[in-house]
């Protein structure tokens, strides 16, 4: 089985560059192999190419959104796994395309992806005592006073405690 320059590089890449070169650690490592088992799947499923026979000009843009749909669809892969997914490619062909130029289309096609965005998720503040003390009802004039000038006394104790620590 004759390899190709795509799989020469490859591991060149992981068994040189990521191991001894930028010393990364073994869950990156395993990171970065799962991004390409997943694309080696989604060669042999859909394209019906086994991971010994890719090429660089098999990776192209609609490659690319092909695989990005598929990992969505087939995988039920989150937005952040895609994106991981296809850091783990575009690192790997930002590091050949140093070494050689068949991979530079490759390159462009795993940067013109269009991966999901993230939804971020914002998390509501977590609201202090001081905050809930201040929200309470009002019954009268004097009484919602007392209730002001114990809420800053608090305040101010607290402030010392930390302002002494």
């Amino acid at each position: 089985m004759k390899q190709t320059l795509f799989t020469k590089q490859l591991a060149e890449y992981f068994n040189v560059y990521l191991l001894l070169n930028k010393k990364c650690s073994k869950n990156t490592i395993s990171s970065y192999a799962d991004g390409f088992v997943a694309l080696f799947q989604f060669f042999k499923e859909i394209k019906d190419i086994p991971h010994y026979r890719i090429n660089y000009s098999d990776i192209t843009t609609k490659t690319m959104d092909e695989y990005l749909l598929w990992l969505q669809n087939e995988k039920n892969y989150s937005a952040a796994s895609q994106k991981q997914r296809i850091s783990a490619v575009s690192s790997f062909l930002k590091y050949a395309s140093g070494r050689e130029t068949a991979s530079l289309g490759a390159y462009n096609a795993v940067s013109q992806a269009q991966t999901p965005k993230i939804p971020k998720t914002v998390f509501p503040r977590k609201r202090s005592g001081f905050y809930w003390a201040f929200q309470q009802p009002k019954v009268s004039l004097e009484a919602g006073m007392l209730h002001y000038w114990l809420c800053f006394m608090i305040l101010v104790q607290e402030h010392r405690r930390y302002a002494t620590s």
